[in-house]
């Protein structure tokens, strides 16, 4: 199963569900998408606008296509899926299209940087290989310690 999700951002993203509602038919694997606030009903594919966790469906997805929404993306990465990212330009200030070039330059997603041409990208998914995101080790708690100790807040 591909798994689509375009997270909850205010206004969906209905270009991606509607490309991905036109593909279905020619493609082999069962399509379920995550439609968030977008107006667009897509007629073949099953859809949702939204559920408590998507972590099933994750579970489930062979692949999951998504936005470049960083939430979305670093569980995804935490739960090692095969990632096809597709920018949503339409946010004004282009972040998305920044976390992507990084995650795409170091090979833990593929990055459609056009929407046209997904269909290929699609295509190309099944003989990509993608690293296997590990987390670099958190330190804040340390930071944070070091901090309150040189206030004088804190001594252990």
């Amino acid at each position: 199963m591909i798994f689509v999700t375009v997270g909850t951002g205010s206004k969906g993203y209905d270009p991606l569900i509607r490309t991905m509602d036109d593909l279905a038919p020619n493609i082999a694997e069962n399509i379920i998408a995550q439609t968030g606030h977008g107006i667009y009903a897509p007629k073949n594919i099953q859809h949702f606008k939204f559920a408590p966790s998507l972590t099933d469906y994750y579970n489930q997805a062979s692949m999951v296509v998504t936005t470049g929404g960083v939430g979305t993306l670093f569980e995804l990465l935490h739960l090692h899926k095969k990632i096809l990212a597709v920018g949503n330009n339409d946010i004004p200030d282009k972040h998305q299209s920044e976390i992507l070039d990084i995650l795409s330059r170091r090979d833990y997603i593929v990055w459609c940087k056009n929407l046209a041409d997904i269909k290929r990208c699609l295509d190309a998914m099944p003989s990509i290989t993608l690293k296997k995101y590990i987390p670099p080790p958190c330190c804040i708690d340390k930071v944070i310690a070091q901090y309150l100790r040189a206030k004088g807040k804190w001594s252990v």
